[in-house]
This record gives structure tokens, sequence and C-alpha cells, in this order.
């Protein structure tokens, strides 16, 4: 799929707040008649302005006026039930809904359930919204298709790069600086526990671990699928009983970590004395459990504050560019220097 959703150059609602001296927020109450009250001779200037300009509203700023606000959608792969309760997922959710609604908009969450692929694809073509945020699409994701062949405007979050406005994480600069730090502590055996492997964050994540520690990893994931789950601990504590085990065994997100750190328990190890533990993402558990959990706090928030205000620019239309956004390392008590290091 080609790039070719993103607009073209043309007079945005940011040259008409340039010229008039005021904020986009400002121009965009004055128009649209939502929001805070806008003095009456501020909006005949901005109006004024914007008519000089050529200046035309987007179908959604069009739906906006006379106080009828306009709808996104927030198209969500992942239908555990703990969605919306301390999840990756839920924090995201939430800032999208928050963004939507300081920007006058509506904002409808779709969720994708397992064996519902049908009512899911049929939920989305009903919503009729003027544009989606695609929480983690899939590469030959239905949705995708469907919208594109629709020209419905979309930006995705931690997707796969398909050719449609993409927010993500650096994840190569994250794994280096964790593989820099885990060379400082004299770690040479680390293992890796990789996620679900459709999911871009998780294929990058694992790409770069093995650009420094080489392919001693094991595949895993934490929902629907917990016979592999059962199967990368057994493998993972074949290992830690093993001969050479690994000093180090870092996890693709933190639900995979607590429960590596559960196994390394009832095998009477000690963390991080006998073997250290990293997860990523930074859960609310990560930093309560004992001893707490090292990991990667990602800009949840900021990703999905993102991904809407990409897609109300699309809507806008205006050009948007791919972003990938940093978090950092929070260095906890469940890593140490590896034994037997000086």
């Amino acid at each position: 799929m080609q790039n070719d959703l993103r607009s073209k150059r043309k007079v945005t609602i940011r040259d008409v707040a340039k010229a008039a001296n005021v904020s986009v927020t400002t121009v965009s109450f004055a128009l649209s008649g939502v929001g805070r009250p806008v003095k009456d001779e501020t909006r005949r200037m901005i109006l004024e302005i914007a008519d000089d300009l050529g200046y035309r509203p987007s179908p959604l700023a069009k739906s906006m006026r006379g106080k009828a606000l306009g709808q996104i959608g927030i198209v969500l792969n992942q239908g555990d039930d703990d969605l919306l309760v301390n999840s990756y997922f839920g924090r995201m959710v939430l800032a999208c809904v928050v963004e939507a609604s300081l920007a006058g908009l509506h904002a409808l969450v779709i969720v994708r359930h397992p064996g519902e692929e049908d009512r899911f694809l049929s939920t989305v073509r009903e919503s009729r919204a003027d544009g989606y945020v695609l929480a983690a699409p899939r590469r030959d994701d239905p949705v995708v298709e469907q919208l594109h062949r629709e020209q419905v405007p979309m930006v995705s979050i931690a997707g796969p790069r398909i050719g449609i406005p993409r927010i993500g994480l650096d994840n190569r600069r994250a794994m280096d600086e964790l593989a820099e730090e885990l060379r400082r502590l004299g770690h040479q055996r680390p293992v890796y526990l990789a996620g679900d492997l459709d999911q871009q964050d998780a294929v990058d994540r694992l790409t770069q671990f093995r650009a420094h520690a080489g392919d001693d990893w094991i595949r895993a994931t934490f929902a629907d699928q917990s016979e592999l789950l059962d199967a990368a601990l057994f493998e993972l504590e074949t290992r830690l009983r093993g001969p050479r085990p690994p000093t180090v065994v870092v996890c693709a997100n933190d639900n995979l970590a607590l429960h590596v750190c559960a196994l390394i328990k009832r095998m009477r190890l000690t963390i991080p004395d006998d073997v250290s533990v990293v997860g990523f993402d930074d859960a609310p558990s990560a930093g309560i459990v004992t001893p707490s959990l090292t990991t990667y706090r990602q800009p949840v928030a900021e990703l999905g504050r993102t991904g809407v205000r990409h897609l109300v620019s699309l809507l806008n239309g205006e050009a948007t560019v791919d972003l990938d956004l940093s978090g950092h390392w929070l260095w906890r008590d469940s890593v140490a220097a590896a034994p037997g290091s000086p």
C-alpha cells in the first residue's frame, strides 16, 4: 500500500491562526461554534482572514457547526477482559478519548474480540466516523484495507509500516540502552521472552535484542495463548536449571516479566542475586511487586494524544509525518550485576 493517504499542502487552520495571531484552538472555536465563546470582534476577524486565505474547513469542521460534534473511531485489536483495567492499551485508549474531548470530538471505541471478525468489521463500517485511530493494527489487517478502499483518514499507533501515518515507539533506542547497561553489569548470557510477534513493537524489540545478543530467545504471549505461555515458561525453567543458566531474563512486556518472577521464586532462586529480570511498559504493578521490576516506561498517554492530534490534522487537510517517541528505563531492584562478575 502506497503512502497516498497523506494530504497535499493547502491552507490549513494553522495558517489562519498564524495570520490572525491567535491560537489554533481559538480559530477552531470561532469557525465551529464549539467550545469556549470567542469575542464577536475576534470571530469576525478570523472569518475574514480565513476567507482571504481561501481556507476551506474539512468535513470534520463542517460537521461541528451548529454545536454538532464530529466523531472519531478508536479501533482496538485487544479484546481481553482486563483491557481497560491497568493495561497498556487501556491507558492509551483513555488518552485518546481525553484528547478527542479536548478537541471537541466524540470518541467511539471499537474493540475486536476473538472469533467475531465479521461483526467487528461491520461495527467499524457502520460507525461512520470522520476518521480512525488504529491501536496496534496487524499487517494485512482487513480494517486497514476497508478504510483505505473507502478513503477514510486513519492513523496507526504502534502498527506496522504499511503506508499510513504512524505514531510509534523508538524500540531500537530502548533496546540499545538496555544492552549497554546489561553489558556494564557483566551480563553475558541474556535470554529474551518475545511477545505477540503479530505486533510491530514485539518484532522491533526482538530484532534489536538479537542484534546485540544473538538468537537466544523464547516465543511467548500473555493473552489468549496460555499453552504457548506455559511452554515458554517450561523452556525457561529448563535453561535456568542447566549448566550455564541465563544471568538475565529480558521480557517483551511486564505481564510476561511477572510470570517469570513467579517462576523463579517457585524454583527457590533469588532475584536479582541468582538471575535478573527486565520487563517493558511500566505497568502499575511493576513498581509495587517485590523485588520491584526494572522496566521501560513508555509514553503511553503521549502516544494516544499524538495519534488523535495527527488524525485531526489529516481531517483539517494538513500533512503529517511518522513519529517515533521515546520513554526511559526505570532501574529497580530486579536487576543487579551478573553472578560472579567483578
